[in-house]
């Protein structure tokens, strides 16, 4: 996934990242590690609550990107089906260890998004 990710991100371009980054208020909008490393062990610093707010963010469209995309993005997240709900989730980075997830019941509304971060309790932004 990170070659993906790092692809992306160079089609993406400095200009149109910094312009997403101040858009989705996304940490510290810091790229100046590399465009194609800045999230994994660069410079780009973000709390667990910082990405909650933002999955919950994109979850829900506040940042007018293309339905498809998101439809895309959720399909790419999900990690499990159940009868009853789906489990979506992203890693963090690793400054920042943890995954944040979100579940979504049947009617397809998120009903808990968390970080869970090792040895430290779950952080829940509803």
């Amino acid at each position: 996934m990170v070659a993906i990710f790092r692809q992306l991100a160079n089609d993406i371009g400095e200009k149109n990242m910094r312009a997403y980054l101040h858009k989705m208020h996304c940490g510290n909008k810091d790229i100046s590690t590399g465009l194609d490393n800045f999230w994994l062990n660069g410079s780009i610093k973000i709390s667990a609550q910082e990405q909650v707010q933002l999955l919950r963010k994109t979850y829900h469209n506040q940042f007018a990107f293309d339905a498809r995309a998101i439809t895309e993005l959720k399909k790419v997240m999900l990690l499990e089906v159940k009868p009853h709900y789906r489990l979506y989730g992203k890693t963090g980075t690793p400054v920042l260890p943890m995954e944040i997830e979100y579940f979504e019941n049947h009617r397809q509304k998120p009903s808990k998004m968390i970080a869970v971060k090792p040895k430290i309790p779950y952080l829940s932004i509803n």
